[in-house]
C-alpha cells in the first residue's frame, strides 16, 4: 500500500515467511519481474485511489536515483530494458 502523506508517499509493506535471498540468479528475477507485473491495470478504474509516484522508472526527489544503475551494466536484460522503457500514466 502507497499513500501520498503531505509532501511524502509512506509505504506499507507485509513481512511473509520465508528466508531471504543469498544470491538473486537471472531465473529469480525473472520470477521478480513477473510478480511486479501481475496487478498491473488492476486499479486503474478506482478514480478515488489517488496515484503516487513511486519513482520506479524516474528519479525521486534525492533519491531513487536511476542514472548510476543506467551507467552500469544491468546483470540482466529484463532490468535493462525496464530502466529503458518509458514509463506508463497509471502503472508508474
Amino acid at each position: 500500500m502507497a499513500a501520498q502523506v503531505g509532501h511524502a508517499v509512506v509505504t506499507v509493506q507485509e513481512l511473509l515467511p520465508g528466508t531471504k535471498i543469498d544470491r538473486l540468479d537471472h531465473h529469480g528475477l525473472d520470477q521478480a519481474l513477473a510478480l511486479n507485473r501481475s496487478p498491473r491495470g488492476r486499479l486503474a478504474h478506482r478514480g478515488d485511489i489517488p496515484l503516487v509516484n513511486l519513482y520506479l522508472r524516474d528519479n525521486g526527489p534525492g533519491y531513487c536515483l536511476h542514472g548510476p544503475l543506467r551507467r552500469t551494466r544491468p546483470a540482466h536484460p529484463l532490468l535493462a530494458r525496464a530502466l529503458r522503457t518509458p514509463r506508463p500514466d497509471r502503472d508508474g
